[in-house]
């Protein structure tokens, strides 16, 4: 239960982190700027990210232990790094303009 629990939140933050690629999208196209989504080096790593943790947890709900075809360490290691930086991305795109926020909020 507690592993269906974990499995729950992260299907469910892949959902929102997948709704912000496409109202990202969506905002770049009525503005006809999508070229600026795909020029942007970032918007492919949210994207790997996403994949890479869907596929991640699809096997780790049916992986065998006597299965030596495929190496869920690797898989799991590789979604470990691109989950660190997309939280970098998060970072660089939510934190300075909330700090800068909070900061003209003190000086007020």
């Amino acid at each position: 239960s507690n592993f269906i629990i974990r499995f729950c939140i992260l299907i469910f933050t892949q959902f929102v982190f997948l709704t912000l690629e496409i109202r990202q999208i969506q905002r770049l196209y009525s503005n006809n700027n999508i070229g600026a989504y795909f020029e942007d080096a970032w918007n492919y790593l949210e994207l790997t990210t996403i994949v890479l943790v869907v596929v991640s947890l699809l096997h780790m709900m049916d992986f065998r232990l006597t299965d030596t075809r495929f190496d869920l360490a690797w898989l799991l290691m590789t979604t470990g790094f691109f989950q660190v930086l997309a939280f970098v991305s998060f970072l660089r795109k939510f934190m300075l303009p909330f700090s800068i926020f909070m900061r003209g909020m003190i000086k007020v």
